[in-house]
């Protein structure tokens, strides 16, 4: 039998490469076997197809007003498969707006480019050429006057491009999803296996695909990672360490737009950033400063490896975001083993799209929320059992320290081990009466999580709260309104709540940061199946948590989600503003676990078979992340 499975397993592998391969050559690059022998390859546009209009001749082409532009006159004879425009190191960051509708297949048809980071730019066309193509600059020019765009050269690109990271992700995919299907009566009942081949397969590829600092202040997170790898703790001021000769380069974008817009386009980027030198001694400030490192450690491991390794920079960048989303997927996936309630709802929210997405990047979001779940999985073990253990309360401890030291708003959760019964506390003293029911237990533990929020907030104040330059903003200013307009405060926050309540869902479902969004629709669609979830997959629930219990922790989730608006307003949001900035969904992530379990009862009995509500949930995941994979292909690989 098991010989079987391994024949059946190698046979898959084999079909599934050759698949993969077939559709890379003659999928991806099917027009270039239609070239004539003398088209292929990198050929020099003549002077009499080139047109231009207020330009400037100096080796190159120089576009100064809003009038330039630059006309190619397509010889019919010549296919072309792409346009390569290489830059002057002279020249300044510009847009290029092609006339030509089929170049740029998304909403802005713009492409980007900086001589800083990136001095190739391709334009890909994709359709039968046109007869011309106009590139204009007067949509950059006209708001930047004192700049001036500097093209040394635009060649025809007729080359044959293999591209490996495409190439994996259709083959990695594809036998992900066969395996599946094929091994379904195993992996439907393995949810925990089945979670850590999907988040581990999918995730890869978004590590590969995301372009660099394309999550939400990833230069902030990155620097933070990289200053803990180089065993830069945040104790001492402004330490130097050691960084790569060219990362001022690097270090120059930073996630207002796309830095590359094709596959050649990212080749070339990450051809700048192969050196392995780590000579140059400076200090580099973060907005990511105030958090302790406990977060940034799984990526610091990445880091620490690829430069022990001698790596390429860029591979060490990218190592550091593969170690944030093995320790994501690890954690969660021994979450989804071990809970006695809830499997299938923490296996859904361990793969929702947006938070996939943070995991895969480098951010403190994705250690907070995963040990969020661990934090509120261990309470609903402990809860729900007749006999606590030591092991569950030290377990429980540095789950919630962890959490705490990642953002200290979500400290409240913490707390949820006071409702725990005193009866089913383990007794640490047998000879000394106060120690003989869980009072003094859970006071020790108070006392171990006061100290962890203090050695935070100590460790915060030191680095300054408030990282960000914005004006009007002072954290005594804004702690002292809050202290004499408490009424009119809580009529901020209660308003800020009711007018952003959709966007707490949509953020951690479909928000992908500087690669965009779900429709709203989806997520609505996927928000509401997460409530019947937890309403109908009751059939594990040995009694109901009571009214008292799930008030109390109704009030955890409002009391951390006041923490968090209100942190962003103290050191985000100028003072006495009637609004609150800064406030994004992805913070809500870590509350909708415990907030999905106020739905929880066995009251309402279902006649559904696990197996067909597994194999609903493993559906619904793979399929949005099949969308987000889409959404990141079509902007970045194709």
């Amino acid at each position: 039998m098991r010989k079987n499975i391994l024949r059946k397993n190698i046979l898959l592998v084999i079909i599934v490469f050759f698949v993969s391969l077939l559709i890379e050559i003659f999928g991806f690059n099917y027009r270039y076997f239609f070239l004539n022998e003398n088209q292929k390859g990198i050929i020099e546009i003549c002077d009499s197809d080139i047109k231009t209009n207020n330009i400037i001749f100096d080796s190159g082409y120089i576009a100064t007003n809003t009038q330039s532009s630059i006309t190619i006159e397509n010889s019919k004879s010549i296919d072309i498969l792409r346009l390569k425009i290489i830059l002057d190191k002279n020249s300044s960051a510009f847009e290029i707006r092609t006339q030509y509708p089929d170049t740029k297949k998304n909403e802005r048809k713009i492409n980007l480019a900086d001589p800083l980071y990136n001095d190739q730019v391709f334009l890909k066309i994709d359709s039968k050429v046109h007869p011309t193509i106009e590139l204009n600059f007067n949509e950059y020019l006209k708001n930047n006057l004192e700049t001036s765009v500097h093209i040394s050269r635009i060649e025809i690109d007729n080359q044959f491009y293999f591209d490996w990271s495409r190439f994996f992700l259709l083959f990695s995919i594809l036998y992900v999803l066969l395996v599946l299907i094929f091994n379904f009566k195993y992996f439907i009942l393995k949810l925990h296996i089945t979670f850590l081949i999907i988040a581990i397969i999918f995730g890869i590829n978004i590590v590969i695909t995301m372009p660099t600092y394309f999550s939400f202040d990833e230069r902030e997170h990155f620097v933070k990672a990289y200053q803990t790898a180089s065993f830069d703790f945040g104790i001492e001021k402004n330490k130097e360490i050691y960084w790569p000769e060219n990362i001022e380069r690097f270090f120059s974008f930073n996630g207002i737009s796309t830095s590359f817009d094709t596959t050649e386009e990212r080749n070339n980027y990450y051809d700048l950033y192969k050196k392995n030198d780590y000579e140059t001694k400076r200090y580099y400030d973060t907005t990511a400063k105030p958090y302790l490192p406990t977060a940034y450690v799984p990526a610091a491991i990445g880091i620490f490896l690829g430069k022990f390794l001698s790596l390429p920079f860029i591979n060490v960048f990218y190592l550091g975001r593969l170690f944030n989303l093995i320790a994501y997927c690890l954690v969660i996936s021994i979450l989804i083993k071990q809970t006695l309630i809830g499997k299938r709802l923490i296996f859904l929210l361990g793969l929702l799209p947006g938070m996939l997405y943070l995991a895969c990047s480098y951010s403190a979001d994705p250690v907070t929320y995963s040990f969020s779940l661990a934090t509120v999985t261990i309470f609903i073990n402990m809860f729900y059992s007749n006999k606590i253990t030591t092991k569950k309360l030290v377990l429980y401890l540095l789950a919630s320290s962890i959490m705490i030291t990642g953002k200290i708003t979500y400290a409240p959760l913490a707390l949820l081990f006071l409702i725990l019964p005193n009866k089913n506390m383990p007794i640490i003293k047998k000879n000394i009466s106060v120690f003989k029911n869980g009072f003094a237990l859970k006071f020790l533990m108070l006392l171990v999580l006061g100290c962890v929020i203090t050695v935070n907030t100590l460790y915060s104040s030191f680095n300054g709260l408030a990282q960000w330059v914005i004006e009007g903003v002072s954290v005594e200013g804004q702690i002292n309104f809050i202290i004499t307009h408490i009424f009119t405060y809580a009529n901020i926050c209660l308003n800020y709540v009711l007018k952003s309540l959709p966007s707490y869902f949509e953020g951690p479902i479909g928000n992908f940061a500087y690669s965009g969004t779900f429709s709203s629709g989806i997520s609505y669609i996927v928000t509401f199946f997460m409530l019947v979830l937890a309403v109908v997959d009751n059939n594990e629930l040995p009694k109901n948590m009571g009214i008292k219990n799930k008030i109390y922790l109704l009030f955890c989730v409002l009391l951390s989600w006041g923490l968090v608006i209100t942190s962003l307003y103290i050191t985000f949001t100028p003072v006495g503003s009637l609004t609150i900035s800064g406030v994004q969904g992805r913070y809500f992530a870590p509350l909708l676990f415990p907030l999905l379990l106020l739905f929880k009862t066995n009251k309402i009995k279902n006649t559904f078979k696990e197996v067909h509500i597994n194999g609903f949930v493993i559906c619904l995941c793979t399929f949005l992340l099949l969308l987000l994979l889409f959404k990141l292909v079509s902007g970045y690989l194709v």
